[in-house]
């Protein structure tokens, strides 16, 4: 997953930073979805700068366990920050259609809420 995931040019910046032993320890321990996500984003330079001090503690078995159970934490929270966004999306695009917009025109105010009340009208579950 971290090979297909990561940019060749964002992965070799790591590889030069970082010794064998290290990369092996980055994936052992750190999350790789989340590093995968991290390598993409806004914070590539600073994922790449970090990577060497990070397979330094990975040395270290507390800190080594440590770094897995955070970093699957931050995963998991990624990824319900982003299902509640859609949710969001989906509760906004419904109160649009229920006054009679397309979803992809702008939002007006009061669309989240006719969502919700089309929601409920409807009888649909939703995570919020």
């Amino acid at each position: 997953m971290l090979l297909r995931g990561v940019r060749a040019k964002q992965l070799l910046g790591v590889l030069h930073e970082v010794d064998v032993d290290g990369v092996l320890l980055l994936m052992e321990h750190a999350n790789v979805e989340l590093v995968v996500k991290l390598c993409n984003g806004p914070l590539e330079d600073v994922v790449t700068r970090f990577a060497g001090s990070l397979a330094l503690v990975l040395r270290h078995d507390a800190a080594a366990k440590a770094v897995g159970q955070v970093t699957d934490s931050l995963n998991s929270g990624l990824q319900a920050a982003a299902g509640f966004v859609q949710d969001v999306r989906d509760t906004v695009d419904r109160g649009k259609t229920s006054r009679g917009s397309q979803a992809e025109r702008p939002y007006v105010f009061g669309d989240f809420t006719r969502g919700l009340l089309a929601q409920r009208r409807d009888g649909s579950s939703s995570t919020m």
